[in-house]
């Protein structure tokens, strides 16, 4: 089954946003899901195209936009996880985050359920790939913003990155059609 994080930038630009909800309907199409975090941006475009084939992993109850409007009710939230994912989630701030000790408790749970968008809720279903939008750092895969943790991880378990800041939506159209057969 198809299985992509769709993730990204608050500040993903209309076109890109118009993207990331065509390439979330391409996914639903696909019989697939999309894994998401439900931030305004990116991750709420995505959603809406995936609608009900959406997995969204909140950090906490209530976060992100108005929930009667949210196109999923697949949520998984952080505090309701079992004490191993929470774990395997603090574990990955830890490991991959930059300055860990530098974050709050609500940084680590943000962060943690990157580590569940890209590796599931036990670390052992990971996605075929991550479709964002974020601003490049300018080094090898980095991206600026939350969704670095996401890409860093994904890099590190060698999962194929797709940034609709840089690559065209028909490319990636076209792998997930190849990968999805």
């Amino acid at each position: 089954m198809l299985i992509i994080a769709g993730i990204g930038s608050r500040e993903t630009p209309q076109d890109a946003l118009d993207s990331c909800e065509r390439i979330g309907a391409f996914v639903r199409g696909r019989g697939g899901y999309v894994r998401s975090g439900h931030a305004e941006g990116a991750d709420m475009a995505f959603e809406r195209g995936a609608k009900e084939n959406t997995l969204v992993y909140l950090p906490w109850e209530g976060f992100g936009p108005d929930e009667r409007h949210a196109p999923s009710r697949n949520y998984l939230v952080f505090d309701e996880m079992g004490v191993d994912s929470k774990e395997l989630a603090f574990e990955s701030v830890d490991e991959y985050h930059p300055a860990p000790n530098r974050l709050s408790w609500g940084a680590k749970k943000c962060l943690g359920r990157d580590f569940f968008q890209v590796m599931g809720t036990k670390g052992d279903s990971p996605v075929r790939c991550v479709v964002c939008w974020a601003k490049p750092t300018g080094s090898g895969h980095g991206v600026k913003g939350g969704t670095g943790q996401a890409v860093r991880i994904a890099t590190a378990q060698g999962i194929p990155i797709f940034n609709l800041h840089e690559v065209p939506e028909d490319q990636i159209i076209s792998w997930l059609e190849i990968v999805s057969k």
